[in-house]
C-alpha cells in the first residue's frame, strides 16, 4: 500500500531540516494557515504551513510545506511507550514527518529558507530577531502538544545559539560602555623639565573618541554575515568579534 524509501535522509539532515522550519516559522519566513471545519463531533482546527521567499530572479514564490499530521490511536501510544522524553526532544516529531522529509528532498527550497533567514537578520539585528523567536516560542508553549513543543524548543535554542543571542539585555552593557568623552590622564613626568608638560593636558594629550554604537552594530552584523556564508572560518569569527567588543 505505501511506497518505502531505499534511501532515507540521514539523522543530521532530518535534524537540520526540523532546524531550518522551526526558525523559519517563529521568524515568519515560513507562514501557518488555520483551517477550521466543523463535523458531527465538533470543530477541528488544522494547519498548514507556507514557505514564502524569492527565487534567484528576484521573483517573489510560495510553496506549500503541508502541517502537523496527529498520531493517535495505538500508534501513538506505542511510541510514547517507546521513546523517552530526551529522545523525543533530539529528533524531529513523528507529526513534522512530512515537513522535514519535504526539506530534506528539495535542499534548494531549503536554502531560500535560510536565505530568508539571513535577510531577517540583517533587517532585525540579532537582539531584535531573538526577542521575535523568544516570543514565538512562548506562544507556542501554550499551544503545542509537548510532543512537537519539546523538539520545537531544542531547534529553537541551537538557531538562537548560532546567532549568538544572550537574552533581551544583549546590547545594554554595550551601550553603557560609552560614557562621555573624558580626558586621558597624563603619565607621571620622568624628571622635572616634564613637569611643564602636564599643566596644559588638553593642549598636549587627545582623547580618543569612543565607537559608535550603530558602528559597532554594522560591523558585528557584517562579520556575521561573513560567517554565515562561510568566508572566514569559526575561529576567525570569534578571534575578531573579540576584537571589536574589546573597543567598547
Amino acid at each position: 500500500r505505501e511506497w518505502i524509501r531505499i534511501n532515507p535522509p540521514s539523522y543530521e539532515d532530518q535534524k537540520a531540516s526540523w532546524q531550518t522550519f522551526c526558525a523559519c516559522w517563529a521568524t515568519g519566513v515560513i507562514t501557518e494557515e488555520h483551517d477550521t471545519r466543523y463535523t458531527a463531533t465538533g470543530m477541528k482546527v488544522s494547519v498548514r504551513f507556507t514557505a514564502s521567499y524569492r527565487d534567484r530572479f528576484g521573483i517573489p514564490k510560495t510553496d506549500p510545506l503541508g502541517g502537523f499530521v496527529p498520531i493517535t490511536g495505538d500508534m501513538a501510544k506505542l511510541i510514547q511507550a517507546s521513546e523517552s522524553a530526551q529522545e523525543m526532544a533530539n529528533r524531529p516529531p513523528k507529526e513534522a514527518r512530512e515537513i522535514v522529509l519535504l526539506l530534506c528532498d528539495q535542499p534548494t527550497l531549503r536554502e531560500h529558507l535560510d536565505q530568508g533567514l539571513e535577510k531577517k537578520l540583517h533587517e532585525l539585528g540579532v537582539s531584535g530577531l531573538g526577542e521575535l523567536v523568544v516570543a514565538h516560542a512562548q506562544q507556542q508553549e501554550r499551544t503545542q502538544p509537548v510532543a512537537i513543543y519539546r523538539p520545537y524548543q531544542k531547534a529553537i535554542a541551537g538557531f538562537l545559539e548560532q546567532i549568538n543571542y544572550a537574552g533581551p539585555g544583549e546590547e545594554a552593557p554595550i551601550a553603557l560602555a560609552t560614557p562621555a568623552a573624558a580626558p586621558v590622564a597624563a603619565a607621571p613626568p620622568s624628571n622635572g623639565a616634564a613637569a611643564a608638560n602636564t599643566a596644559a593636558p588638553n593642549a598636549t594629550a587627545t582623547t580618543a573618541a569612543p565607537p559608535t554604537i550603530g558602528g559597532l552594530r554594522e560591523r558585528l552584523s557584517n562579520l556575521k554575515a561573513l560567517f554565515v556564508e562561510d568566508l572566514i572560518t569559526e575561529q576567525d569569527y570569534n578571534t575578531r568579534r573579540a576584537s571589536i567588543l574589546s573597543e567598547v
